[in-house]
This record gives C-alpha cells, sequence and structure tokens, in this order.
C-alpha cells in the first residue's frame, strides 16, 4: 500500500493534493496520505461558510478558511490535529464501510493506549468525547475518505474560530454538529511528539504491505498548484459556493442605531437594506443599489464606499465611517434587531 506522509502545511494545497490523487485512477488506488496543516478552518461542501465562523475573529488572525470536496461540518485544524486520507477505486456499497476504513486508526490509536472506539455515523471517540471526525466524497468509480484526529489541538482557539452569531443567520446551508470533543494527548500516560504518533499510524495503515516511499507531491506539484489556483485558493469557492442566505445586524453609533440586513447567493449581494432614524441627503435606495450584485467581500466594500459618490456621500451624511458600514455588514459585534420597517425584497 502506498502511504504517504505529506510534508505540506498549506490548506489550499493540501484539499489540491487530495482532489489531484483522487483522479489518478488505478495508478493510485488503495492509498493513504497523512497531512496537517497550518492553523486554518476548512467547512463542508454544502455549508454556509459565514455561518460556520467566527468571522472578525478569523479575519484578525488572518487564518485561511477553504472548502472542501466533501459534506459533513467544520473543523478547525492546527499543526496538533494530524488528518489522514484514504483513495479507493469503488467496487462495492461495502467499500463505504467507514467502520472498515477508520479500523486501522483505531488500532493505532489502542497501540498506544487510547480506548478509541468507531461510533455514531463517523466519529471516533474516547471515553465518549470525540477524538476523530470523517467524511467522503465520489467521483466517478473513485472515492476518498478522509478524517481528522484531535492529537494536541488548540480546543481553546478551536470553540472561538468556530464560534457564529446563530441569530445573525438564516440559511439553508448545512449546520455543524458541535461535540464534545477532547486531544488523543488527554488520554496518554506519556507524552508524545505528534510525529511519533504520524509514523505509528502510518504503520497500522499499511498493516502488513511495506510502505511505499513514493514522491507523488513532488512529481504532481505542477497539477497540484493549477488545482488549488483554480478552486481551493478563491474566494468565490471558499465563500461564493455557500448556499443562499440572509444576514442582518444592527449597531448603536453616537447619532442613533443603525440595522442592515442582506441576501447573499453565490457570494454576491443579491438584496441590501438600510434602515434606522437617519436623515442622509441621498436617498437610500441609491445607496444600496449601488451594492447590489456586488461581491460580498470587505475590499470590494472598502473600494464602492470609498469612491462611488452616493456611498461616499450616504456614508458621510450617516457620520460613519467605511470602516463603520463594513464592520456592520459583516458582523463585527452589534446586535440582534428586532424586526421594524418594511422589508426589502426577499429580506426578512
Amino acid at each position: 500500500m502506498i502511504v504517504l506522509l505529506n510534508p505540506n502545511n498549506t490548506p489550499q494545497l493540501n484539499l489540491a493534493t487530495e482532489e489531484c490523487y483522487l483522479s489518478e485512477g488505478q495508478s493510485f488506488q488503495n492509498a493513504a496520505m497523512i497531512w496537517q496543516n497550518q492553523p486554518s478552518v476548512i467547512v463542508g461542501r454544502y455549508q454556509n461558510t459565514m455561518e460556520e465562523i467566527c468571522y472578525p475573529l478569523v479575519r484578525e488572525m488572518g487564518l485561511p478558511v477553504v472548502r472542501r470536496l466533501s459534506g459533513g461540518g467544520a473543523v478547525y485544524h492546527d499543526l496538533g490535529n494530524v488528518n489522514f486520507t484514504f483513495f479507493h477505486l469503488l467496487r462495492g456499497e461495502s467499500d463505504f464501510s467507514i467502520r472498515a476504513l477508520v479500523e486501522p486508526i483505531v488500532e493505532a490509536l489502542r497501540f498506544i493506549g487510547v480506548p478509541a472506539e468507531q461510533t455514531g455515523r463517523n466519529d471516533i471517540t474516547v471515553e465518549g468525547k470525540k477524538i476523530s471526525g470523517n467524511a467522503q466524497y465520489l467521483s466517478g468509480d473513485r472515492f476518498l475518505h478522509h478524517g481528522t484526529i484531535l492529537f494536541r489541538t488548540d480546543l481553546d482557539l478551536m470553540g472561538e474560530v468556530l464560534q457564529a452569531d446563530p441569530e445573525k443567520f438564516l440559511s439553508k446551508g448545512v449546520k455543524s454538529i458541535r461535540s464534545r470533543v477532547a486531544n488523543v494527548s488527554d488520554f496518554l500516560k506519556e507524552e508524545m511528539p505528534v510525529e511519533e504518533f504520524c509514523a505509528i499510524l502510518m504503520q497500522h495503515i499499511a498493516g502488513k504491505n511495506p510502505l511505499e516511499a513514493v514522491a507523488y507531491f513532488k512529481d504532481h506539484y505542477e497539477k497540484i498548484l493549477k488545482i488549488a489556483r483554480e478552486r481551493y485558493f478563491l474566494q468565490s469557492w471558499n465563500y461564493g459556493v455557500s448556499p443562499p442566505y440572509n444576514f442582518r445586524n444592527s449597531k448603536v453609533f453616537p447619532f442613533g442605531k443603525v440595522e442592515t440586513r442582506l441576501n447573499i447567493r453565490e457570494g454576491r449581494i443579491e438584496n441590501i437594506k438600510v434602515y434606522g432614524d437617519f436623515l442622509p441627503t441621498v436617498d437610500t435606495l441609491a445607496f444600496e443599489n449601488r451594492l447590489e450584485g456586488k461581491l460580498y467581500e470587505e475590499n470590494e466594500f472598502f473600494a464602492i464606499l470609498s469612491n462611488e459618490a452616493p456611498c461616499v456621500t450616504f456614508i458621510r451624511d450617516l457620520g460613519m465611517t467605511v470602516q463603520d458600514f463594513i464592520e456592520l455588514a459583516f458582523g463585527y459585534g452589534g446586535e440582534k434587531a428586532p424586526s421594524q420597517g418594511p422589508a426589502g425584497k426577499g429580506i426578512s
């Protein structure tokens, strides 16, 4: 069996590596990869990205947020987290058995003295606490099965990063299920470097088969980079393919309260309404029209609000700065406002 230890820590490249190897067909079947990411958030294929993360904190920390091919919930990665991926040629429904696929993972954990067990649909737990989640993706006659192992992850930061305000969002996206979690290291009798655990994990995955040392990552780098540039580095993939959703936020300024309501579809502003007891010289509708159809992205907002005449005047008349409005529209602080005034098209 081919078992790769991927040395790269860039999440966009690692997800592109999975996609690249999945497409290799016969030349890369019955294979596995062990890998880690720098601190980042990986969201499921069908999730609303903004609903899953604490966006202000993610932005402040500069954390990459990347959408994967498989479904499931959002996860936080760092160098204390170990990821594994299996690549298989599909022969029958039994190939999808999560229990069979994660068996070597469970065995490796028990080998180091951690009483792990496969529970529920796709989890590995220890004493009732989740240490691993799994997901799958099918492409033609090939499928990948991947999962995370919380070995020595910063669980406090994970809890903060994956904490969006549910009252600000209404969407049809798949919500992440928050579970009681723990690190593998919490159950070890002696300290173990994550590198040693990765080596043990590789041996258990290989089983009786010798580990094959191959230079797949190096040999496929150009293809991997192309996939990453065309998908995983794109704002339109990581945020834009989120299911349609509504966002609302309000904030009290020295001059009064301002509320924003937005409908977002495919990463663009379908509708926006601004409410408040302000008296601008520019019609609110003219301001809203300038933003509708634009990318729901901070740099886009900044360029429009700073340069387009109706927007510049509207912001000035309100006594706000451009940054004030951006923070309001992207959920920095604020409070949930009660419904008031006429709703915009499709906004509630």
